[in-house]
């Protein structure tokens, strides 16, 4: 004599199914959504930061080298404005050379 109490109507086990199936189905589409968009935006997060950082880092070396190459050309040749003027036309050539070679 089999158990009523252990059997499960159909509608019961197709209620199961489905839990189970959907259960199956959340567990995959996060594992494949954390797989193939998440890690890959956490991957460009860290190399945007990266990369601002770095630009920053380049501008102030710049200023700095731009300040040091004005005072020696202060020193040497002894005129404020000539020193000035040849730092900016350094700066402006180059700012006209990087846009050039972005196009």
């Amino acid at each position: 004599m089999k158990d009523k109490t252990t059997e499960k109507s159909l509608s019961d086990l197709i209620v199961e199914l489905v839990n189970i199936v959907s259960k199956y189905l959340r567990q995959e589409s996060k594992e494949t959504l954390e797989s193939s968009v998440i890690k890959p935006l956490n991957h460009m997060k860290d190399r945007m930061i990266f990369g601002i950082i770095a630009a920053f880092l380049i501008g102030l070396s710049v200023i700095f080298v731009s300040v040091s190459v004005f005072l020696l050309l202060v020193k040497a040749v002894g005129s404020y404005w000539l020193g000035l003027g040849t730092v900016g036309i350094i700066l402006l050539v180059g700012g006209f050379v990087l846009l050039r070679k972005a196009r």
